[in-house]
């Protein structure tokens, strides 16, 4: 293995003993991949040799020196700095000794999920880059004021219903995952739940507790109605952390009521500004429920006794998958389980308040007609959102799919599919007698018909050969103008407040209706101009009830719309002083060539709409009168730099919003 190797070196005969493999290379045989002979300090390799270049291999042990000099100002670096952050640890601990925690209680069953919320790396190099794999929302937000004082809670009765009330109003409909009568029972116990819990179920009616609470007092102050006495007390963001302080212990155990934890969580993040953080969350959701087997099918008939149970596996799922859907959707992001693989019934159309057993028996197996399609209790408008978003998820595989390069002729067909559709489901739509939910199941629609018909506004289409395509165009703007009127409407209700998947489907429905605009595929209209200014009061509500919307919306779509408004304006004034005729004569502008013919075709161009923006309208008054004269009344059912670039980029692109 082993061979000697007699080098004369002065004068001076030695041996060394070397194996056949040189530990060692120069820097050009590395480069090259090849067998170096060179002695490190010693001898030169024969490849260098044969060039005539000096061989690095030569200089070894200068290079070895050099090398460890950095690792020992690395690792002297490293401790001085570890020392700095451990004292600094210790002494936020010494100030707030309230921080320090003990581990949680490990579970017997089920994988313990502790790690996801807050993973302890001390000593890790992932401990730098913590915040990229834990989702900021599962990690326990700041508090600068600690735990929050409960006593008047505890002691203003009213004041916790009225909380209640705000957070089931509005999310009861979309989310039934809970009872509302168990919210309420949750707010007479309210004095024993808001110690310190001992045991897990103890944490988790706490923390549901605590979290109906946020989200009301949320809702509430961001209604204007903060100015109520006592109202004012509590911050929303301190009670949500003082709730999250027992995630962990809930989340040790994987089962149902961990899953409803975490939607609570979701849903307070809709109106928050850690709303980025909310894709993750859902992923994590909906994987607990594929564990728990929630998306698929009983597999026998239910006892008597587990029907209660079994409707509540129901609502829990399709909450956890309406809530998935839904994110992803708007704002283009993959879908985290197949509806391939879901085979779960959708819940009973049974309302809420029947909780017996004997009687959910009685309604399921015996009456079924009790529950039919036509029936409407608490639970139908839930039942009409899952099947809207299963629509939602084909559209997302078929429609938006990126592994295909499909022409115009196969979009069409495919939308024309999925058109039908979504059709059928608003055909289905029983008769709701409440106003907010007509407002909403029509939202709803036109939200699904944007997001259907949105990738032909940036397709090169031409009119007359295509009436289909028109066809589509025309009802993609409708329901962009319908969003934004609904948006105004919605505003003016006392106990509605916006999410940001809301606002997010109002900024870019407004946006896509001034790329309309000024690319030509729309003309301006008193129609059009009500939409765009019911988007900017809506967007200025908005705003100030959720600040950190001002500069990113509102503020870029207001300076996007006076800017529309001014190229709108001048395009107007110029069509009024240069084609104005008497008798078939253009008495201000001598006409240069020969007029337009009648029956021109009419050809969308792919027309950037910064250059739109920066650049003066065309006068061209054949495609003016085309236009008008086939525009139609908008029949929308009620009366009444960056963001450009990013919006800009993603029609070109196919990408949704």
């Amino acid at each position: 293995m082993f061979k000697p190797l007699k080098i004369e070196n002065n004068g001076v005969t030695f041996y060394l003993f070397m194996s056949n493999r040189s530990r060692f290379a120069c820097e050009r045989c590395k480069r090259s991949k090849r067998k170096c002979d060179g002695i490190p300090d010693v001898k030169g390799c024969t490849v260098c040799r044969k060039a005539g270049l000096e061989c690095s291999i030569l200089h070894h042990e200068e290079q070895t020196a050099k090398y460890i000099a950095q690792l020992e100002a690395k690792i002297k670096y490293l401790e001085s700095k570890s020392h700095s952050e451990t004292a600094d640890t210790a002494l936020k601990l010494a100030s707030n000794p309230s921080r320090i925690k003990e581990p949680p209680e490990k579970s017997s069953f089920g994988p313990n999920l502790s790690f996801i919320f807050r993973r302890d790396l001390d000593g890790s190099p992932l401990n730098e880059h913590q915040d990229k794999f834990v989702p900021e929302a599962l990690e326990t937000p700041p508090s600068n004021t600690g735990p929050p004082d409960y006593t008047r809670l505890i002691e203003d009765d009213e004041m916790g219903k009225r909380l209640i009330e705000s957070c089931m109003k509005l999310m009861f409909s979309r989310f039934p995952f809970l009872h509302r009568d168990h919210a309420y029972q949750l707010h007479r116990n309210r004095k024993e739940l808001l110690q310190k819990p001992e045991t897990r179920q103890d944490a988790v009616n706490r923390f549901a507790l605590l979290m109906i609470y946020a989200i009301g007092l949320r809702v509430t102050q961001m209604i204007k109605a903060d100015t109520l006495e006592g109202f004012t007390y509590y911050n929303a963001d301190d009670i949500y952390a003082d709730a999250s302080q027992d995630l962990d212990r809930i989340c040790a155990v994987v089962d149902i009521d961990a899953v409803r934890c975490l939607i609570l969580v979701a849903y307070f993040m809709l109106r928050s500004s850690r709303s980025h953080q909310i894709w993750h969350l859902c992923g994590l959701i909906i994987r607990l429920c594929v564990d728990l087997n929630l998306h698929r099918r009983e597999t026998g008939p239910v006892p008597i006794e587990e029907l209660h149970e079994s409707v509540m596996r129901r609502r829990v799922f399709w909450s956890a998958y309406v809530m998935e859907r839904s994110i992803c959707m708007h704002f283009g992001r993959p879908m985290c389980l197949s509806d391939y693989d879901i085979d779960a019934e959708l819940p009973y159309n049974i309302d809420d308040s029947v909780t017996d057993c004997h009687e959910l028996d009685d309604i399921i197996n015996k009456h079924p007609e009790k529950m039919g399609s036509t029936v409407i209790t608490d639970m139908t408008v839930g039942i009409n959102l899952i099947k809207l978003r299963r629509i939602d998820s084909v559209i997302q595989h078929s429609i938006y799919r990126v592994d295909q390069e499909r022409d115009i002729v196969t979009l069409l067909k495919d939308i024309g599919v999925m058109y039908e559709r979504v059709q059928q489901w608003k055909n289905d739509l029983p008769a709701f007698d409440e106003e907010h939910n007509q407002l909403f199941m029509t939202l709803l629609y036109h939200k699904t018909i944007r997001i259907l018909l949105v990738p032909l506004i940036s397709k090169d289409i031409e009119v007359s050969s295509s009436p289909e395509a028109q066809f589509f165009v025309d009802q993609c703007v409708k329901s962009c103008g319908t969003i934004c009127l609904l948006a105004k409407r919605l505003i003016q209700l006392d106990w509605y407040c916006h999410s940001f998947i809301a606002i997010h489907t109002l900024f870019v429905s407004a946006m896509t209706l001034i790329y309309c605009l000024l690319t030509g595929r729309l003309e301006w209209t008193v129609e059009i101009s009500t939409c765009l200014q019911s988007c900017s009061t809506a967007l200025f509500v908005v705003g100030e009830r959720m600040p950190f919307t001002k500069s990113f919306l509102r503020d870029a779509y207001e300076r996007v719309l006076n800017k529309t408004m001014e190229q709108m304006s001048k395009k107007e004034t110029n069509n009024k002083t240069k084609n104005y005729r008497i008798g078939g004569i253009n008495v201000l502008d001598k006409p240069t060539e020969l007029e337009f013919p009648l029956f021109q075709e009419q050809k969308y161009s792919e027309l950037d709409l910064n250059e739109s923006l920066n650049s003066p309208i065309v006068d061209d008054f054949d495609e003016l009168w085309q236009i008008i004269s086939d525009q139609r009344p908008f029949p929308f059912g009620i009366e009444g730099n960056v963001a450009l670039n990013e919006f800009n980029y993603g029609l070109d692109d196919g990408y949704q919003y």
